[in-house]
């Protein structure tokens, strides 16, 4: 039966055509009579009926039983509550329905006999059966007429037999894998299960737990999950006329560098543009995941045909607000996913996968040598009970046994299968025994690299096979191994199970081979298996350190690159395990650094100090700890570290590169000191030389965040408009490039908000919609740094109190104030309760206070974060000088009393800020205003002009 397709029904060249097909199983007790009596009523009304009586259960499919089939009309299923547990019983429906389909719909052909009576139809299956409801209850003398007649109006209307296609399906909207030959038998039960879970939203009058078009099919290792996805595919295939996706494999995640089970999302949006590209007229370039995600399921829609959205191997853990999306939203997408770990709370069907039944077990092992006497058969038997069923563990003892020539004898060969180990390991390698020299090194080369693809030329470069004949017999090998199961071809690329490399194990020179292989591929071309092959390598402790360091060096640096900033600072940690060199410690600071892991950067770069007396690289390191601190606002130490010895201006010893890298961190500096007007300068020349550079690493690199500063500086010093639009570009820039998630976009992003909710009097009209989608950007961005950093990270932090802060240019002071109020427990019990970032988030709440005209309760927590601020950030920093304006403006607005106090306040913040920032700021204006109420009559301070105008809001249309 290996190379047999029996779904593939044609008209049968028997002598007779038939009507009906009545599908039965013999395991009902009362059933014979009841189907004997149908089958004679058809007949006495003139219909031509099969029924196989002979059939014994564990009978195979004969080709009398396909041509019968095929040349039938409809299928009429006594369909007892024993019935799908006969293994003919289980062919016959799914053939008939897939064949049914094929003219329509399937209810028309495929007809039913429930005889438990309409209160127990849970065993009717796929879904299609439980909503026809075409007969149920027992046949009787009484009953009999009414069947008979709606089975001869079923036969009047169908013009063909079962067996003559309509049409076929267009290979070309099928991916290879489905239509590629396959060992595959029976799970027709799990089939129905994954059918129904996908279309029981098309059946209302059957209600399931789960209504979701999606399923999960879960199993460990080695059941079938992936090999039952593409066979439900291939049968199904008519049930999607707009065409099927495989999007695999993902199961190689999470890795140690990357825990978080949600880091599935950025390889699955880089498998979604991949879907992208290959859709003829979709306009996709540069789209973001979400509008990438919605972008694909608007097309699809408007197609208006169903397809079907296969995800392989989610990894296990996956939280189900990710899972969710996983799922394109479009009304004709159906969705299975497969995993070992299931998916626990998420409201999809879920399918357990188990060990196949006796019936599949013998076809299975019959596949590779079939039991010739009973006492065979029931070691089978056995063997399948007591191997629980697991398909490789069948699979590995058959082909042992088939390779055996001197168990010709019944009994010999009863007696080694009883002796056969049951575990699915030894099975393996009890049929791994007979498999060819290069095969098994083939085999090998796998068990060294990641759970994913490899291609032939990498296992070519490993093996040594360099000369084409070599080559040409490795690709024996690879075929000899696909023949046998071990080994799938997955778009050019070769994948071996876990289990099949788990059970072949490792060989010393193989592996000694592997990591230079690794490293010069990757010296030709990045893709995201080879990185993954260099992680896993660099992991394997029996892989030359050296080895293993230039591999982690590569693989940190693609991380970087790609923005993946979390996972690089984990693998240059683990470099520096292995060899602390300091220029690996100088670019683990920085990865650091990037991902807001301050302490960690101090550390590393401090350690680089004192590992060197290189001045030039004591100069980088001492440099990579003061941004360390500063960060932090520990501008004492960051001065004894670097700034006093160094001052502002970077080496004249360095190149183009590094002095570009050293302003940016000058200019940094002083932003943070609160002089932003010192850093536009040297920055606006950074940009001009930059792009006047030739393309290359020095613009992709560098270019992008000397830009952000740059618009963060403009943004201080009363530029909002020009702020948005060189952080727009850097976004745009990221989006064209296919990296979305890339953490200097999601930086632009937060940096182009900001600056469009920047209170900016020269805007007065700005239009609230503008508003609006900014403030919605930032609480997206607040959900992205949560998934991609983790709420303990400073920047995650960071980005909440910018988000909730936006809900206060909207005019909705007690949605932020419960959110800043939440946000600054977050700080205090993930960061301390002295962290800088409380600073802004209490400063946000006070604002809110005075939004409700609450001055009171304003002025009190202004009173408390003056002093801090000023200690922490200095006393002209521009956030220290604007608390102390708002101070002054809520002592002024609450009539308290204070009004000498107020105006000290406000002059002298209004001073400090022409001073630090000029008069053409943002704040600026703000003082000058507040200057101008403080010479209004009392009566008038409280007016809803005046109050407008000094708290800046701005409200939703």
């Amino acid at each position: 039966m290996a190379g047999f397709d029996p779904f593939r029904l044609r008209r049968a060249h028997t002598a007779r055509q038939f009507d009906v097909f009545i599908s039965f199983t013999r395991a009902d007790p009362g059933g014979s009579e009841a189907v004997r009596f149908i089958k004679s009523s058809l007949e006495s009304a003139g219909l031509h009926v099969f029924w196989d009586e002979d059939i014994k259960e564990f009978d195979g499919i004969t080709q009398d039983l396909v041509d019968a089939l095929a040349s039938a009309k409809v299928l009429l299923a006594y369909f007892s509550e024993q019935f799908p547990t006969r293994y003919a019983c289980q062919w016959e429906l799914t053939a008939a329905l897939i064949a049914a389909r094929r003219h329509g719909n399937p209810a028309d052909r495929v007809l039913v006999v429930n005889p438990e009576g309409p209160l127990k139809d849970s065993h009717l299956k796929p879904i299609e059966l439980a909503d026809a409801r075409f007969f149920a209850g027992p046949v009787t003398p009484g009953t009999i007429d009414t069947l008979v007649d709606r089975v001869v109006k079923k036969v009047r209307a169908a013009d063909r037999p079962l067996g003559s296609p309509r049409r076929s399906s267009d290979p070309a909207g099928i991916p290879a894998r489905i239509l590629r030959p396959r060992r595959f038998i029976g799970r027709y039960p799990d089939m129905w299960d994954i059918h129904s879970g996908l279309h029981a939203s098309d059946f209302p009058a059957v209600r399931l737990p789960e209504s979701r078009p999606a399923v999960m099919v879960q199993g460990i290792a080695g059941q079938g999950k992936t090999s039952l996805a593409e066979q439900y595919a291939y049968l199904y295939r008519d049930a999607f006329p707009g065409g099927m996706f495989w999007l695999e494999p993902f199961g190689a995640l999470p890795s140690p560098t990357n825990p978080n089970p949600g880091s599935i999302l950025p390889r699955y949006h880089a498998a979604l543009r991949h879907v992208a590209d290959g859709i003829h007229g979709l306009q996709a370039e540069g789209a973001d995941p979400a509008r990438l995600s919605k972008m694909i399921a608007d097309h699809l829609t408007g197609r208006r045909e169903r397809v079907l959205w296969v995800i392989d191997d989610v990894p296990a853990g996956v939280p189900p607000d990710v899972l969710d999306q996983l799922l394109i939203p479009s009304p004709v997408v159906r969705t299975i996913l497969t995993g070992r770990g299931g998916a626990p709370g998420w409201d999809v069907r879920s399918v357990e996968l188990r060990g196949l039944s006796q019936a599949d077990g013998r076809l299975l092992f019959a596949m590779s040598r079939e039991p010739a006497s009973v006492a065979e058969q029931a070691a089978v038997d056995d063997f399948i009970r007591r191997c629980d069923g697991h398909p490789m563990a069948i699979r590995g003892a058959a082909n042992a046994a088939r390779n055996r020539p001197d168990l010709i004898d019944s009994q010999d060969f009863a007696d080694h299968i009883n002796r056969t180990s049951p575990f699915v390991i030894r099975a393996i390698r009890d049929d791994l025994a007979n498999i060819s020299a290069l095969a098994r090194r083939l085999l090998q080369v796998a068990a060294v690299l990641a759970p994913v693809p490899f291609p032939a030329r990498l296992a070519s470069r490993i093996l040594g096979c360099t000369e084409g004949m070599a080559r040409e017999r490795l690709g024996s090998a690879a075929d000899e191994l696909a023949a046998g199961g071990f080994l799938s071809v997955v778009d050019g690329a070769w994948q071996v199970h876990g289990l099949v490399t788990e059970a072949v194990g490792t060989e010393e020179s193989i592996t000694s081979a592997a990591a230079p292989a690794v490293l010069a591929a990757l010296g030709e071309t990045a893709g995201d298996d080879l990185v993954q092959h260099a992680e896993t390598l660099a992991r394997n402790a029996d892989v030359a350190a050296s080895d293993r360091v230039s591999l982690l060096r590569l693989v940190g640096t693609s991380y970087q690159r790609h923005g993946n900033l979390i996972a690089a600072a984990e693998v240059f940690g683990e470099l520096l395990a292995i060899d602390a060199a300091v220029a690996d410690l100088l670019t683990a600071a920085e990865a650091e650094i990037g991902c807001a892991h301050y302490d960690k950067a101090v550390d590393h770069a401090r350690r680089a100090t004192a590992n060197t007396d290189d001045h030039r690289l004591r100069y980088r390191a001492r440099l990579l700890a003061a941004r360390a601190l500063d960060a932090q606002a520990r501008y004492g130490e960051a001065d004894q570290e670097f700034w006093d010895h160094y001052g502002e201006r970077p080496a004249v010893w360095m190149s183009v590169e590094e002095r570009l890298s050293t302003t940016l961190a000058i200019s940094v500096r002083q932003r943070q000191r609160g002089r932003p007007k010192d850093a536009v300068a040297a920055l606006r020349s950074a940009v001009t030389e930059l792009r006047a550079a030739p393309p290359g690493p020095l613009r992709d690199d560098i270019g992008p965040s000397i830009r952000l500063e740059l618009a963060r500086v403009l943004q201080l010093t009363g530029k909002a408009r020009q702020a948005r639009v060189i952080a727009g570009e850097v976004v745009d820039e990221y989006t064209e490039a296919g990296m979305p998630r890339h953490g200097r976009r999601l930086e632009a992003l937060a940096v182009q908000a900001e600056a469009t909710l920047t209170l900016d009097f020269t805007e007065v009209g700005a239009a609230s919609e503008s508003w609006s989608r900014s403030a919605a950007g930032l609480g997206e961005l607040k959900a992205q740094y949560t998934e991609l950093l983790g709420a303990d990270n400073p920047l995650t932090l960071e980005i909440w109190v910018k988000a909730d802060r936006a809900l206060l240019a909207l005019g909705r002071p007690e949605e932020a104030l419960s959110a800043l109020s939440a946000t600054d427990d977050e700080i205090a019990r993930r960061l301390g309760p002295d962290h800088v970032l409380r600073l802004r988030a209490r400063h946000g709440m006070a604002t809110a206070h005075g939004q409700l005209r609450e001055f009171g309760r304003q002025a009190e927590i202004l009173e408390e974060l003056l002093p801090q601020q000023i200690d922490a950030l200095g006393n002209q920093h521009p956030e220290t000088v604007e608390t102390q304006l708002d101070l002054g403006t809520a002592l002024l607005m609450g009539d308290c009393g204070q009004r000498k106090r107020a105006v000290d306040l406000v002059d002298e913040a209004a001073k400090t800020l022409r001073d630090v920032l000029g008069s053409n700021v943002d704040l600026s204006a703000k003082a000058t205003t507040a200057q101008w109420v403080l010479r209004l009559p009392q009566w008038m301070v409280g007016s809803y002009l005046v109050f407008e105008r000094l708290l800046g809001t701005k409200k939703e249309k």
